[in-house]
């Protein structure tokens, strides 16, 4: 899984807004925790050339009401903590935080014994406008994990599901062969009756 987060901030005595792109290394920290009452986190700590995040996510696992059969597991929260501090003069200053809209978040989520699967990936707001998080190449699965592996049953985000439906490009393939078809006639009958008056001129 690949995550990027986008911080907006100015500078002192500016009010021209620039962007902090960090991408999350390989070698960060990661801690997790799976209450029993069916709360599960996720955080990655990391450090980037002075500048320090860290990113929590928070699951809640939902249990079916009948007649609905099968639980389901979704994104509650997800929040960075960020200081800004490699960046001289970058404001606002201090420990920050920003989180996502809980609104956007319902797309992040799966039955509770599948594993999500999504390369497209995801890219949601922070609130205040205060930047943006690229999540891509997706597989979590926070609830029914046996033997620390990945369930073999996926669940797709709308981008990679193989019953999405695919552009059908058939339609404007054979109407552009059809116009270059009508053109190249088009271009050999006029030269066909330009050489046949030639050669009427030339009779005459």
């Amino acid at each position: 899984m690949g995550i990027r987060v986008n911080i907006y901030y100015t500078l002192i005595g500016s009010s021209e807004t620039h962007v902090y792109s960090s991408n999350v290394p390989s070698n960060a920290t990661a801690s997790g925790t799976c209450e029993f009452n069916m709360t599960s986190t996720f955080s990655i700590m990391w450090s980037d050339d002075g500048n320090d995040f860290s990113l929590h996510f928070n699951f809640h696992e939902k249990k079916a009401v009948p007649p609905k059969t099968v639980d389901w597991w979704k994104t509650e929260s997800l929040v960075l903590k960020y200081k800004l501090g490699g960046i001289l003069d970058a404001m606002p200053a201090g420990q920050q935080q920003a989180m996502v809209n809980h609104t956007y978040l319902q797309t992040y989520r799966a039955p509770s014994h599948q594993s999500l699967i999504c390369g497209a990936g995801y890219q949601f707001n922070f609130v205040d406008d205060k930047g943006t998080i690229d999540i891509v190449n997706v597989r979590a699965q926070p609830f029914d994990v046996v033997d620390n592996k990945f369930s073999f049953k996926l669940w797709y985000c709308v981008h990679d599901s193989p019953f999405a439906p695919k552009k059908d490009n058939t339609v404007p393939i054979l109407v552009g062969s059809l116009i270059t078809a009508a053109f190249l006639i088009t271009l050999l009958a006029y030269v066909f009756s330009r050489h046949r008056v030639r050669s009427g001129y030339q009779a005459m």
